[in-house]
Formats: structure tokens, C-alpha cells, sequence
């Protein structure tokens, strides 16, 4: 498993709004997402801008959002505090033996997708 938060001076409402807007997808994760159907809600297929897709796996509006590959799972949590809120992400390896280097490499990516969505919401960057 790897998990990085971090402190968003925005309301919750403006980053989960944010964050379920395709369009703004390619300015913060890896990759983009070209189209979601038939939106945000279990089941939903993903189609990256890479051609690739997974599904959500499970959805509470403005609290979870996580996604499924064979590889992984992808976990996306918003939690309201005293100023702003936190978000936080976190993969899980669907492998046995985990990731490799004890996930440096996957938690450096994460942090730093995480830096750009901060980013973007605070400063409209």
C-alpha cells in the first residue's frame, strides 16, 4: 500500500467538484481521462487519455471514490477539516508481492499528482 494526503485551504465542495470534472483530470494525475460512462457512479467505466480504462468501484459523493484495474485499486478520500480539507490518496497492489522498492517510486508519483491538484484548486494554477 501506498498513501500520501495533504491539506487543501479550499472547501470541500470546490475540490470534489474539481476533482469529478474530466476535464480537469490531465492537469494533475498521470494521465487524463477522455470519457467517463455513464458518469460518476458505481460501475462507471473510465476511458484514460492513454487508452486505457478501469471502473469505479465504489462511490460516496464528497467522502470515497475508488477505482479497480487487475493491478490495483485506486482510493480517493475527502475529508472535511476545521479550514479546508484533506484529501487523500492511496493505491493497493492487487499482487502478492506488493510494489517493488517498497513503493518509492508509486508514492513519489502520487505526491506529486497530489502537489498539481492542490495546485490547480487553491490558485487556479
Amino acid at each position: 500500500m501506498v498513501k500520501v494526503e495533504a491539506g487543501i485551504n479550499k472547501s470541500l465542495n470546490e475540490v470534489w467538484d474539481f476533482f469529478l470534472n474530466p476535464g480537469n483530470w490531465g492537469k494533475w494525475w498521470p494521465r487524463g481521462i477522455k470519457k467517463i460512462i455513464p458518469g460518476w457512479e458505481e460501475d462507471a467505466v473510465i476511458y484514460w487519455s492513454d487508452g486505457s480504462e478501469c471502473n469505479v468501484w465504489s462511490i460516496t459523493p464528497k467522502k470515497i471514490v475508488q477505482f479497480n484495474t487487475q493491478w490495483m485499486r485506486t482510493t480517493f478520500k475527502f475529508n472535511a477539516a476545521d479550514e479546508g480539507m484533506i484529501m487523500q490518496i492511496k493505491l493497493d497492489a492487487r499482487w502478492e508481492k506488493g510494489f517493488s522498492g517498497r513503493g518509492i517510486a508509486e508514492r513519489t508519483e502520487l505526491a506529486g499528482a497530489l502537489s498539481k491538484f492542490k495546485d490547480y484548486v487553491e490558485k487556479g494554477k
